[in-house]
């Protein structure tokens, strides 16, 4: 029988997360006013996340799940996470967090699961214990695609690692600023949510294949946010840089596509051409389906309209429909649910052979998917 349909990368807050950062997030991070009357949250002056109601109300998540046809959804703490503040704010950040998720699990047990945050700015074992208690309960891990500035392949990360390889966890590796927004002028045209964040996770992804991270690593599996930034359009050419460049082949003994198949990508907004790239790079049985929820979101709490550009002929119109197109685009490549996809919702305590999606899924009555 085909698996629940499950939204991988949504994202939750809490107005005491977001007091604590206005509180402590200082002087590199600050709460401004941006055009279209919203407040973003900045890195040296560049905006780079802009919270939104829907982001702080688990029923309306749950009723806009039930409108697009998500079964589960597995909810996480978007950028900056707590990578600020010291030891005991970073901490107490995270811990909020990790709470109200793990509540709104219990709350809803057959409806949300969630990836835990982790304080990885100050990985002593005195933390590493604190944070062991505070993700009690989590399904996975959810990092940042720069920690403060530094890479995910920084030695000091190492027992981290390996603490959740040992667990085989999913990672989902968001992006954030990338180190030097203000340098690059991104403060202009919000160039972070556009550019930067793809850009983020490429580097970060980018530098753990280089690096050896996926030969150290082998049980756990990285969920590369937002289409996997760049990287189907740039893999060959870091083929072609480890064929030509001794420094690529440093640590790896193996072209970096070779490495793509241990990478889950989730599939962001991509145009029909874009996304049938994706899955010819990344295979269809490692491409994850993230449903915009935005629109609905929007009306739900009473919020204006996005603003709506002129559709171009042959797209298609409203969330049902994109949701549909992206599972039957997927669903092409592959038959039915894909092993890679079934292992990740295995780690998420999602699947169970021969299980039937939940009645309240219109792409079960609608669709027969």
């Amino acid at each position: 029988m085909p698996s629940p349909v499950i939204d991988v990368h949504t994202h939750c807050l809490t107005e005491q997360w977001f007091s604590l950062l206005q509180q402590h997030g200082g002087p590199r991070y600050s709460v401004r006013a941006v055009a279209g009357g919203m407040r973003a949250i900045h890195l040296d002056g560049a905006p780079f996340m802009t919270p939104v109601p829907a982001m702080f109300d688990y029923d309306l998540r749950i009723r806009t799940m039930n409108d697009v046809g998500v079964d589960v959804g597995i909810v996480s703490l978007t950028c900056p996470n707590c990578y600020w503040g010291g030891p005991e704010v970073s901490l107490q950040a995270a811990r909020l967090m990790n709470d109200d998720m793990a509540a709104a699990r219990t709350a809803h047990p057959d409806r949300l699961r969630w990836f835990a945050s982790l304080p990885w700015q100050y990985p002593s074992s005195r933390c590493r214990s604190s944070n062991a208690r505070s993700a009690a309960g989590a399904s996975g891990v959810m990092v940042l695609a720069n920690v403060d500035g530094r890479p995910l392949t920084d030695p000091a990360f190492a027992p981290i690692w390996s603490a959740i390889d040992a667990r085989s966890l999913p990672v989902l590796v968001h992006p954030t600023a990338p180190p030097g927004v203000g340098a690059m002028d991104m403060v202009r045209f919000q160039l972070t949510a556009s550019i930067g964040f793809t850009f983020d996770t490429s580097l970060a992804i980018a530098r753990m294949i280089y690096d050896g991270f996926f030969d150290r690593y082998r049980k756990l599996r990285i969920i590369a946010a937002h289409g996997g930034g760049a990287l189907p359009y740039l893999v060959s050419r870091m083929d072609q840089c480890f064929d030509n460049i001794p420094a690529c082949r440093e640590k790896i003994s193996r072209a970096p596509s070779e490495y793509v198949p241990q990478i889950l990508r989730r599939r962001g907004r991509l145009r029909p051409d874009v996304l049938d790239l994706c899955l010819k790079v990344f295979g269809a049985d490692n491409v994850l389906v993230r449903l915009r929820l935005s629109a609905h979101h929007r009306r739900h709490a009473g919020m204006p309209e996005a603003r709506q550009r002129p559709r171009r002929r042959g797209e298609r119109q409203g969330a049902r429909a994109q949701c549909a197109a992206s599972v039957r685009a997927v669903a092409q490549h592959r038959y039915r649910s894909a092993p890679t996809s079934r292992g990740v919702a295995r780690a998420c305590g999602l699947h169970t052979p021969g299980a039937r999606r939940p009645r309240h899924s219109p792409l079960v009555r609608r669709r027969g998917l």
